[in-house]
């Protein structure tokens, strides 16, 4: 998964909110260039490793790899993607904001925290196990 190919969405597969989100949002991202990529397929697990996150964080939020290389996640992955989507710059605007990003971070971690509420994640780890704040939005 070279990045020059980039840049590529990162998600959680099994998780029904993610995946549907991506396939809402998968025409214009791949208008943009941008390639939506479950975190479970094995080369995506070892890019991922080789570019620093541990495996127990894999699945900890949504990451963005862009054309450089340069490896985002969470709001800061959502805020870039929507960079690179003409309709969605009043979210870049937003984040330009004094304090826009940390709200936008703090809506995505709430979100994050509470996706097998919102979506009916079908994710391995259900959300009384104790590891649901390892579960991500998008």
């Amino acid at each position: 998964m070279p990045a020059e190919h980039g840049p590529w969405l990162l998600y959680d597969g099994q998780c029904a909110l993610c995946t549907t989100l991506v396939s809402c949002f998968h025409r214009s991202m791949s208008k943009c260039g941008i390639v939506a990529r479950p975190l479970q397929e094995p080369d995506v697990r070892e890019r991922l490793q080789h570019l620093g996150v541990a495996p127990e964080d894999l699945l900890r939020e949504v990451r963005l790899i862009t054309r450089e290389g340069v490896l985002l996640g969470g709001a800061d992955a959502i805020v870039e993607v929507a960079r690179q989507i003409w309709w969605a710059k009043p979210l870049v605007w937003f984040s330009l904001l004094p304090g826009g990003l940390f709200i936008l971070r703090a809506i995505y971690n709430w979100a994050a925290r509470h996706r097998h509420h919102i979506g009916r994640c079908s994710s391995p780890r259900g959300p009384h196990d104790g590891e649901s704040k390892q579960h991500f939005l998008f």
